[in-house]
């Protein structure tokens, strides 16, 4: 009896550990074998806090991951933020890995380690992955501010179009222009507004197209834009800080063209913005 008693103590001893390390392989993430002993780092800012998510990767498994908010002092680069992230989370979770994936290189590197900017392959997909994960972050304490405090989670939003567009003032009011015609006949244009972020449905405007005979998404954008604005000016009033067109270089060159009128270019020459085109051609 004293045989089978310690047999099925064994047995017990050996279950429990099997859940054990069942429950735990649940827990971790699988990634891939061939990596091994790696830190992962993505961080994302604003203009007040900056977000930076972590995975502990070992023998392919992810056993560690958090995201911490870092609340800027001053303004400090992204690069320097970086660093301090990196050295938070490898004293906090004891990381002794000599690999670190990163989304751009540190201020300063440390000893026995090696920064790594993927490109392809397994480890771009998990540095991708990190991404996605400080952004969801993100996403959710915005909407969280969103709901208890909306001013400051507009300010916040004004703040950062007018960093990212390099804009002289924030983009309160933004109108945007989109053409569209029926197999070339019918050519219509419309105009949605958005006020401190938020669709302002009442301020929405559509325009037949007078002067342009056929599909010509030149001229109607030329149209379209000189009505309105012409029209704001004579009644005095405020033009939106932002102007988005759904086009390209094409149509950027003809709202900035000597055929619209001095003033009309003057006054909208500061609010342009391309769709189609990369941020660096913001005018």
């Amino acid at each position: 009896m004293a045989a089978e008693k310690y047999e099925f103590e064994i047995a017990e001893i050996i279950k429990n550990k099997i859940e054990s390390l069942s429950d735990y392989q649940s827990k971790s993430t699988i990634v891939h074998p061939s990596i091994t002993n790696t830190d992962v780092i993505h961080l994302i800012s604003d203009e007040k806090n900056s977000y930076a998510h972590y995975f502990k990767i070992i023998n392919g498994s992810v056993i560690h991951a958090q995201t911490i908010e870092i609340k800027k002092k001053m303004e400090e680069p992204d690069e320097e933020i970086l660093l301090f992230a990196i050295i938070e989370f490898r004293n906090r979770f004891n990381s002794k890995s000599k690999e670190i994936l990163v989304p751009f290189l540190p201020k300063v590197s440390l000893p026995e380690c090696e920064y790594v900017i993927p490109k392809i392959g397994d480890k771009k997909k998990l540095l991708d992955l990190c991404y996605k994960n400080v952004l969801a972050f993100k996403y959710e304490r915005d909407s969280q501010i969103a709901i208890t405090d909306p001013e400051k989670h507009t300010e916040r939003i004004m703040n950062q179009m007018m960093k990212d567009l390099r804009m002289k003032e924030q983009p309160r009011r933004i109108e945007g222009f989109d053409n569209s015609n029926l197999q070339g006949d019918f050519a219509v244009s419309a105009m949605p507004v958005f006020i401190n972020g938020k669709p302002a449905k009442k301020e929405y405007r559509h325009f037949n197209i007078k002067t342009v005979e056929g599909p010509d998404d030149f001229a109607s954008m030329e149209e379209v834009v000189y009505r309105r604005y012409k029209r704001m000016l004579d009644e005095n009033l405020q033009l939106p800080q932002l102007i988005i067109i759904d086009g390209g270089k094409g149509q950027l060159s003809v709202l900035l063209s000597p055929i619209l009128s001095r003033n009309i270019r003057k006054s909208i020459k500061d609010c342009i913005v391309c769709k189609m085109v990369d941020w660096n051609h913001t005018v």
